[in-house]
Protein backbone atom coordinates (compact mmCIF):
# COMPACT_ATOMS: atom_id res chain seq x y z
CA UNK A 1 0.00 0.00 0.00
CA UNK A 2 1.16 3.21 -0.53
CA UNK A 3 0.71 5.89 1.61
CA UNK A 4 1.91 9.71 1.87
CA UNK A 5 2.30 12.01 4.57
CA UNK A 6 2.41 16.04 4.40
CA UNK A 7 3.42 16.36 8.35
CA UNK A 8 6.85 15.16 8.77
CA UNK A 9 5.24 11.49 9.00
CA UNK A 10 3.10 12.36 11.96
CA UNK A 11 -0.09 11.21 9.74
CA UNK A 12 -0.36 9.16 6.80
CA UNK A 13 -2.57 9.21 3.93
CA UNK A 14 -3.53 5.86 2.42
CA UNK A 15 -3.19 6.63 -1.82
CA UNK A 16 -4.47 3.02 -3.17
CA UNK A 17 -4.07 4.17 -6.63
CA UNK A 18 -1.32 5.54 -6.17
CA UNK A 19 0.60 8.84 -6.21
CA UNK A 20 1.91 11.37 -8.65
CA UNK A 21 4.79 14.00 -7.98
CA UNK A 22 5.38 16.62 -10.33
CA UNK A 23 8.35 18.78 -10.06
CA UNK A 24 8.34 21.82 -12.24
CA UNK A 25 11.04 24.49 -13.75
CA UNK A 26 13.63 21.51 -14.29
CA UNK A 27 16.29 22.53 -16.41
CA UNK A 28 16.25 19.81 -19.53
CA UNK A 29 20.35 19.13 -20.68
CA UNK A 30 19.52 18.84 -24.55
CA UNK A 31 16.57 20.02 -24.47
CA UNK A 32 17.78 23.81 -23.93
CA UNK A 33 14.87 24.23 -22.01
CA UNK A 34 12.63 23.78 -18.89
CA UNK A 35 10.29 21.56 -18.16
CA UNK A 36 9.05 18.62 -15.43
CA UNK A 37 10.43 16.09 -13.23
CA UNK A 38 7.45 13.55 -13.37
CA UNK A 39 6.99 10.88 -10.37
CA UNK A 40 4.65 8.11 -10.62
CA UNK A 41 4.45 5.65 -7.80
CA UNK A 42 1.77 2.74 -8.69
CA UNK A 43 1.82 -0.45 -6.73
CA UNK A 44 4.29 -2.26 -8.42
CA UNK A 45 7.41 0.53 -8.77
CA UNK A 46 7.85 4.21 -9.63
CA UNK A 47 8.08 5.56 -13.22
CA UNK A 48 9.45 8.60 -13.70
CA UNK A 49 9.25 10.85 -16.93
CA UNK A 50 10.89 14.01 -18.37
CA UNK A 51 8.33 16.13 -20.23
CA UNK A 52 8.78 19.52 -21.56
CA UNK A 53 6.18 22.06 -23.40
CA UNK A 54 6.84 22.30 -27.46
CA UNK A 55 6.30 25.16 -29.83
CA UNK A 56 2.73 24.04 -30.69
CA UNK A 57 2.25 24.12 -26.80
CA UNK A 58 1.96 20.08 -26.66
CA UNK A 59 3.52 18.26 -23.82
CA UNK A 60 6.57 16.03 -25.18
CA UNK A 61 8.16 13.17 -23.11
CA UNK A 62 11.30 13.55 -24.10
CA UNK A 63 12.76 10.52 -21.24
CA UNK A 64 11.05 7.79 -19.16
CA UNK A 65 12.09 5.21 -16.93
CA UNK A 66 10.46 2.44 -14.50
CA UNK A 67 12.20 0.56 -11.73
CA UNK A 68 10.45 -2.23 -9.59
CA UNK A 69 10.31 -1.72 -6.11
CA UNK A 70 12.12 -5.08 -5.59
CA UNK A 71 14.94 -3.75 -8.00
CA UNK A 72 15.30 -0.46 -5.69
CA UNK A 73 15.65 -2.84 -2.52
CA UNK A 74 18.11 -4.70 -4.14
CA UNK A 75 20.11 -2.34 -5.66
CA UNK A 76 20.21 -0.20 -2.08
CA UNK A 77 21.38 -3.50 -0.01
CA UNK A 78 23.81 -4.23 -2.44
CA UNK A 79 24.88 -0.59 -2.55
CA UNK A 80 25.12 -0.56 1.15
CA UNK A 81 27.01 -4.38 1.38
Amino acid sequence: MISITFNDGKTWIPCPDGVRVNIENQWIDGEERQGELVFNFTHEGVITDIWVQTEADCDSNVGTSSEMYSDIISRLVEDNS
